[in-house]
């Protein structure tokens, strides 16, 4: 019981105790002496007769109150149990007899803790993210304020737990592949041998730079610097170019890594005997990685005031065996999906600038640049989202150089990549931006991968019974992708460069 129950057990017991014998006899007696006290006799025979009448009355009294204490007791007794509980009076003991019902709710980071749960019923719930804002502080201009509503619906997916006894359940962390742990980057994530994405921290040198910073700024081009008073400033649109800064500098260390995803995947592809044309495509990515991590280290450095370079890689472990199913999942994943992916976001973003340009559409980011930044950094995205498409036919054509020569990874990869949830939830992360509507991102960008899909799956029609259009080959193997070319949005043209690509090399 809490304090607050026993204190009203107890009182109530007290009231409610049953009284003995000899102390209802006393009493009587006691009250009897009083009255006759209060009210005396007219003569010897009126006292014996007026002592007896109040024996009477005492006997009468003592009657009432036994024959309605039994009643009380078992009200007073109901009246102590808080919502189904009863405390039974009997012997002076309080007893439970119910058992109490706790509901629980336990908010956990699913990408890197697990959980032990013993209850007698259980579930699992995916937390949905959405209406999230980003704000300046009013008073503290170096802080950004971000807010979101946190939702848990119930679907058809919802994980109800088994228990068994007193044993614990455990609710495993999500793995290392699971699309709602991994962050997006424009790029090829870097995954060594445990399954972890890794990258650099960045790297601002002091002002007597050491041999270390000076490593970091070759991957930033000194003449493209623009030096600013301070990174952190009370002017809300500074504010903003600081916050889309911060933005570039993530982008650079994924760049970054991508260079050296490249080097393993070109490792892995001569491990497993792929045609030279797939490794010489590999190779030629990396340096066009290596290209899209010093424009982006310089994009960053124009937009915070500062000088923003690469630290080391963390140490890796890498295992370069001949497994046809673990390359396959690996160039799904990361150049199929992710790399595909990037390449549509970085051309929605190049329209969204488009239009901040053109027709002064405000934005909590790009509306703070200057038009000069702001025209390099659209060229420089052009120029990324058509690298970006190149590395996702390369990724489709090994897809489709390994279904020709193994079926059952080729199934695998299409039930664990492909299939479920996987695919539907990294396309609902990736079109979360801060330059488009969602449901308008995601709506492009699923009609633009269904294309892309589709003609894979028409190069192995085993694959599917459903009727698939056919991509039509065009003459010219090389067709330059640009702003509104031939009036066609970027993420069109950049489509078509990944189908041509693939079913016409």
């Amino acid at each position: 019981l809490s304090p607050i129950e026993d204190a009203v057990a107890g009182s109530n017991s007290a009231f409610n105790r049953p009284r003995s014998l000899s102390f209802c006899v006393a009493t009587a007696f006691v009250a009897i002496a009083v009255l006759s006290v209060v009210f005396p006799t007219n003569g010897a025979n009126g006292y014996i007769w007026g002592l007896g009448k109040f024996v009477v009355a005492a006997a009468a009294v003592s009657s009432i109150h036994s024959k309605k204490s039994p009643a009380t007791k078992d009200t007073s007794s109901q009246s102590r149990g808080l919502g189904s509980k009863s405390f039974p009076a009997h012997n002076n003991e309080r007893v439970l007899e119910d058992i109490c019902t706790y509901n629980v709710e336990v908010l956990l980071d699913g990408c890197s803790q697990s959980a032990k749960i013993i209850a007698p019923a259980g579930r699992v719930v995916d937390v949905s993210i959405t209406d999230r804002t980003s704000q300046q502080d009013k008073n503290d201009n170096c802080l950004t304020n971000n807010q979101a509503t946190l939702t848990f619906p119930v679907t058809d997916f919802t994980e109800v737990l088994t228990f068994t006894g007193a044993d614990a359940t455990v609710v495993a962390a999500f793995d290392q592949w699971d699309w709602r742990c991994m962050q997006a980057v424009i790029g090829r994530p870097f995954v060594d041998s445990t399954g972890g994405s890794l990258q650099a921290m960045p790297l601002v040198p002091e002002i007597e730079k050491s041999e270390s910073s000076m490593s970091a700024l070759s991957w930033t081009s000194a003449d493209t610097f623009v030096e600013t008073k301070s990174s952190c400033t009370r002017n809300t649109t500074t504010h903003g170019r600081f916050l889309l800064g911060e933005d570039w500098t993530q982008r650079a260390l994924g760049e970054h890594a991508s260079v050296a995803s490249f080097s393993a995947f070109s490792i892995a592809l001569m491990t497993n005997q792929a045609p030279s044309d797939l490794v010489d495509d590999a190779l030629r990515a990396g340096l066009d990685e290596v290209r899209h991590a010093k424009v982006s280290f310089d994009i960053a450095s124009k937009l915070t005031g500062k000088e923003v370079g690469p630290g080391p890689l963390p140490p890796s472990k890498h295992e370069f065996g001949q497994d046809l199913t673990a390359l396959a999942l690996a160039v799904a994943r990361e150049g199929c999906v992710d790399e595909t992916l990037s390449a549509f976001v970085a051309a929605l973003e190049v329209e969204h600038i488009t239009s901040v340009l053109e027709k002064g559409v405000q934005d909590i980011l790009y509306s703070s640049v200057d038009r000069f930044t702001l025209t390099s950094i659209r060229d420089e995205l052009v120029t990324i989202a058509t690298d970006e498409s190149n590395h996702s036919a390369l990724a489709w054509r090994t897809l489709n150089w390994v279904c020709d020569v193994d079926a059952s990874a080729c199934a695998t990869v299409h039930r664990d990549v492909f299939g479920g949830r996987s695919l539907d939830t990294r396309l609902n992360q990736r079109a979360d931006t801060p330059f488009g509507e969602k449901e308008r991102v995601l709506r492009s960008m699923e009609g633009e991968w269904n294309k892309i899909f589709n003609a894979h799956r028409l190069i192995h029609s085993s694959l599917t019974d459903e009727p698939v259009s056919e991509y039509t080959c065009e003459e010219s193997d090389n067709v330059k992708i640009g702003v509104d070319q031939d009036d066609q949005p970027l993420l069109t043209l950049v489509t078509d460069n990944i189908l041509r690509r693939v079913s016409c090399s």
